[in-house]
């Protein structure tokens, strides 16, 4: 899946821990960390125009 907007961007290693004591509280900043806990890949493409996420999720079989 791709998410495209026209957002300024951010840095993704920038990010705080949400797991970390003094945000746990906090109501906002898991979105990206709960992404990639989903997701098998998730990579981000900042440009002038806009932010690209691309977020990939292999299907498991269900069969093993």
């Amino acid at each position: 899946m791709t998410v495209r907007d026209q957002g300024e961007g951010f840095d993704p290693s920038g990010l705080d821990n949400p797991l970390d004591p003094q945000n746990l509280m906090k109501e906002h900043g898991r979105g990206i960390f709960i992404l990639k806990n989903l997701m098998d890949e998730v990579s981000f493409d900042f440009t002038k125009t806009g932010t690209v996420i691309r977020m990939v999720l292999v299907k498991k079989d269900s069969s093993a």
